[in-house]
């Protein structure tokens, strides 16, 4: 092997990397696009909060609900936790 050959090797793993990250790039930019539409278009956020907040109010009550309000998302995701049952099955409308 000459001096020639082992320099390519670095140079042609840095190309293949350089084509894989130029991939994976593509593939997050395709992902927020994805959660955008499903999240904020399609309001999947807003079903998915408000089944939160149902549970909250469940568990913990509603002034706990509304006290998360005021510290902020972190609380309103710890209170979800606290509040939630170990098998949860989220419900909109009460079944008859």
């Amino acid at each position: 092997m000459h001096i020639g050959a082992e320099l390519a090797v670095p140079t042609q793993i840095r190309k293949k990397l350089r084509m894989q990250l130029e991939k994976i790039c593509a593939a997050l930019e395709e992902l927020k696009s994805r959660i955008f539409t499903l999240g904020s278009r399609d309001r999947a956020f807003y079903v998915v909060g408000a089944v939160m907040a149902q549970q909250i109010e469940r568990g913990l009550g509603r002034p706990a609900l509304v006290e998360t309000i005021r510290q902020g998302p972190r609380a309103f995701f710890e209170a979800y936790h606290q509040s939630r049952p170990i098998f949860p099955i989220p419900t909109l409308v009460a079944a008859h």
